[in-house]
């Protein structure tokens, strides 16, 4: 990004997509990190609220 932002973006995994479910652009990681764990992306919850329902996946 210019001027050294931060960009974040959310992409479904199963069945793979290439529509972004979110994004999000800040000055830093954190900035990117906070919105993400506010936002209600998770069927209408944060992550915060949805956490013990998330299947993590490494790529």
């Amino acid at each position: 990004m210019p001027n050294g932002g931060v960009h974040m973006g959310i992409f479904p995994y199963q069945p793979p997509s290439e529509t972004c479910l979110w994004e999000y652009d800040g000055a830093t990681i954190e900035e990117c990190q906070n919105a993400f764990l506010e936002a209600p992306i998770f069927n209408g919850k944060t992550f915060w609220d949805a956490e013990q329902q998330i299947e993590w996946v490494d790529c």
